[in-house]
């Protein structure tokens, strides 16, 4: 999830996966893949920005097992050998 600001100043989070398209009409509009529209105050570079991070931090859990807390890769083994 990304945080966006909408112009109420009201923090929300967003599936990036649900962007389907970014315009600068002069602010920054969202149109969702639902067709629905969100105005938000950060601009197109910012969000694009937490887009790439947000995939970053995605593709590192998965290639990254080491990332994975101890208890979790345990649990993980124990049901693999079942």
């Amino acid at each position: 999830m990304i945080k966006v600001t909408d112009f109420s100043n009201n923090e929300k989070y967003l599936n990036p996966d649900l962007i389907e398209k970014m315009e600068l009409i002069p602010d920054t509009l969202l149109t969702l893949t639902s067709g629905r529209n969100i105005i938000v105050r950060e601009g197109p570079s910012v969000i694009i920005e937490r887009i790439v991070d947000f995939r970053k931090k995605c593709n590192e859990k998965i290639s990254n097992p080491l990332s994975i807390p101890v208890e979790k890769r345990q649990e993980k083994e124990i049901i693999e050998k079942q």
